[in-house]
């Protein structure tokens, strides 16, 4: 067999064996992610959405896909935030929006999306693609 030909075939052996495990992420991704969140009414939020919130599991996760989370501020901590960072006007652009909520921006740069913090890691996961 010929170098060349061994070549195309490595290439085509690893293709196969990764293709089913690389991550797809839409236009922009992957993503930073910050939460705020009320600290008063963090013992009335069900389970699985306290879990984006102090879940070691659901960074973890995030990072495996690529995605970077940042932090998960409370309304109270919001004045504490340095307004002159990329993450500090991430998580101060949330200040008027009813909690919890999320902010995620392309890690390359671009624009900052906003929206209600999802009710389990599936709904994040879907947010992210």
């Amino acid at each position: 067999m010929s170098r060349p030909v061994v070549g195309v075939a490595l290439i085509a052996l690893a293709w196969w064996l990764l293709a089913g495990d690389l991550p797809t992420f839409g236009p922009s991704g992957p993503y930073r992610v910050v939460i705020v969140y009320d600290g008063d009414l963090l013992d009335d939020m069900d389970e699985d959405q306290r879990a984006l919130i102090k879940s070691l599991a659901v960074r973890d996760e995030l990072a495996e896909l690529g995605h970077v989370w940042e932090r998960a501020y409370t309304t109270a901590a919001l004045d504490d935030v340095p307004a002159d960072t990329d993450l500090g006007r991430m998580a101060r652009g949330l200040s008027d929006n009813p909690t919890p909520c999320m902010a995620w921006a392309p890690l390359g740069g671009g624009e900052v999306q906003e929206g209600p913090l999802p009710d389990d890691l599936a709904g994040l996961l879907e947010v992210l693609k």
